[in-house]
């Protein structure tokens, strides 16, 4: 198995574990490059969002709920930025929800599953 269907299935599994506990229905789209997100019919939509180093590293989980669109999210993360993990930012793959009121309680829930090395403070995590 390579290394981005690894990455894949772990985000599939998480989410699938959390349609199941809450009773709900989210698409777990395919990990894309850093660019090739952009104009897809799904960034346009609510939804989390994971980052990925090049080597596979979770890097951070997003979200983008009620007044934004992933896509906006990602655009602002990868233009605007001057965060110190985001220069590592390689890989990106989206979730999307049902309704944008979901997406902060998955966001909270992938983070306290996949544990990304920089959500919660900003800082990197010590293991």
């Amino acid at each position: 198995m390579s290394e981005i269907e690894n990455l894949n299935r772990h985000l599939r599994e998480a989410v699938e574990r959390y349609c199941t506990r809450y009773n709900c229905n989210f698409i777990v789209r395919p990990i894309c490059d850093r660019k090739s997100w952009e104009g897809t019919p799904f960034s346009y939509k609510a939804g989390c969002y994971a980052l990925y180093a090049q080597d596979g590293d979770l890097l951070y989980v997003g979200k983008a709920s009620l007044f934004r669109s992933v896509g906006s999210r990602l655009w602002h993360h990868f233009q605007k930025s001057s965060a110190a993990w985001m220069p590592n930012t390689a890989l990106v793959q989206i979730v999307e929800v049902a309704e944008p009121y979901e997406a902060p309680s998955l966001e909270e829930y992938l983070i306290r599953e996949l544990q990304p090395r920089w959500n919660g403070t900003g800082r990197l995590k010590s293991n």
